[in-house]
């Protein structure tokens, strides 16, 4: 993948997603995909929770955001700073960064991924008709502490078994510790940063 974008891969599950694309276009040539429903429906339950509780601090956000072992405050403050100037309330800070910035990564990703494997993914959690209906729309009525997605789920609940909807919350992990030699660092996210460093500066 590195070889035919010239890049490092932001995340190590965008090899996953690419390899289990590929395999759906055994049956499919245009997928459905769920990205935009977390940013949109505060899915991100820690982080929101803490935005909607607290005051804007670049250190905690960083904690219950970043993955890297380094606290690389500039970076994330960086990122953040269009947001930070924009809004006073922590919870439009975060929540505009998740629909904008953090979104657009994801987008990216599934989009090289899936187009890698000549398969169309469509969003249909990011059509602006549906962002700009939940505009303003306040922390209680998407979710709560205890039931991320909450507005979601309940304009699904006569549609989908329960046990779909009820589901515990999971992302879409690679142990990278297991798959990646120590060589390349300590941490995961770092190990995967300096493979991608090493595979690039080896293409040709």
């Amino acid at each position: 993948m590195m070889n035919i974008r010239r890049e490092p891969l932001s995340v190590p599950n965008e090899v996953l997603i690419y390899k289990m694309t590929k395999e759906a276009k055994r049956h499919n040539t245009v997928l459905l995909s769920g990205e935009g429903a977390d940013e949109l429906f505060f899915g991100y339950d820690r982080i929101f929770s803490w935005a909607n509780d607290n005051v804007w601090d670049i250190k905690e956000f960083s904690r219950l955001y970043s993955y890297g072992s380094d606290e690389d405050f500039e970076i994330v403050e960086d990122i953040v700073s269009p947001f930070v100037s924009k809004y006073s309330r922590n919870i439009d800070i975060v929540a505009s960064f998740f629909q904008v910035a953090h979104l657009h990564g994801l987008l990216r990703r599934l989009d090289s991924s899936s187009m890698m494997a000549n398969v169309e993914a469509r969003v249909p959690f990011v059509d602006h008709r549906l962002v700009e209906r939940m505009a303003g729309v306040s922390f209680k009525d998407r979710t709560s502490k205890n039931n991320p997605k909450m507005l979601l789920k309940n304009i699904y609940a006569d549609q989908l078994p329960s046990e779909v909807i009820n589901r515990e919350k999971v992302g879409f992990p690679v142990d990278v510790n297991k798959i990646i030699p120590d060589k390349y660092g300590k941490n995961g996210y770092d190990k995967w940063l300096n493979m991608n460093l090493e595979i690039l500066q080896n293409i040709n």
